[in-house]
């Protein structure tokens, strides 16, 4: 966009020769030489040409000497700028993101997605969305899926390879990327929060149930140590009557044999 910024006397007369210093932010002007810089010396009221890279205002500040002038430009892209399509996953959740030459966000994008397994949150297997303001879109799908997001035939830039502006390579767009017109992503899909709720029941009340077994077993072990106990304490018993029996019969054999001595 051309620009010219006129230097003028206090009778409001145009004069040259004051040097005029002009920087822009977000963006560039052309040097005299075609190139792109941020602040450029001008002496002649000289039109000079804006160059924005990046969507949002830029904003353009004459100064010469104590008087300053600014100008502003709001860069926009339109749908048909679209170049790259990125897609991610997030439990369930697909997000496709477009953006131009310079990854500037793109809205108003018709994007296509279809997907292998799984279904859209409609019930679908194919749909369409528009991405907004931040050039996104997000959906959610059910089941396992591969999704794929891509872009129409109509976005024409979507082809262009990379560091050019078309998709032959015959026009220089240094840095610019190479166009991707489909991405996909695997997805495992939204667990529904019923299903979540009813699982969470279900290992709790195998949780409850492996706890009362358990309390079972340690009862059992308990009952299986006292019945041991007192088959012991049977035991003691019976070989403390065996002993006492014994010694009955020892001390019955003294005497006999006491009363068989001659006196």
């Amino acid at each position: 966009m051309a620009f010219k910024f006129t230097a003028l006397t206090s009778a409001d007369v145009a004069v040259t020769g004051i040097p005029t210093t002009i920087t822009v932010d977000n963006g560039f002007i052309l040097t005299s030489a075609g190139r792109l810089a941020t602040t450029r010396t001008l002496y002649a009221n000289d039109t000079f040409w804006a160059i924005g890279l990046k969507t949002g205002v830029m904003t353009i500040t004459a100064t010469n000497g104590t008087l300053t002038s600014k100008a502003m430009i709001n860069w926009v892209n339109a749908h048909t700028d679209a170049r790259v399509i990125k897609a991610t996953e997030s439990n369930g959740t697909v997000t496709a993101a477009v953006t131009d030459f310079y990854g500037n966000p793109v809205s108003g994008v018709t994007v296509d997605a279809t997907t292998v397994g799984g279904r859209f949150g409609n019930g679908a297997t194919g749909t369409t969305f528009v991405t907004g303001a931040d050039g996104t879109v997000a959906f959610d799908m059910k089941g396992d899926a591969t999704v794929t997001v891509s872009l129409g035939s109509t976005y024409s830039k979507a082809s262009f390879l990379a560091n050019a502006g078309d998709a032959t390579g015959a026009v220089v767009t240094t840095g610019a990327p190479a166009g991707v017109r489909s991405a996909s992503v695997t997805t495992k899909g939204v667990v529904d929060a019923t299903v979540v709720a009813a699982n969470a029941a279900t290992a709790a009340a195998e949780a409850s149930s492996d706890a009362a077994a358990e309390a079972i077993d340690a009862a059992n072990a308990a009952t299986d140590a006292a019945n041991l106990a007192a088959e012991a304490a049977d035991a003691a018993t019976v070989a403390a009557e065996e002993a006492r029996d014994a010694a009955d019969a020892a001390t019955l054999l003294l005497k006999s044999l006491l009363l068989r001595l001659p006196h």
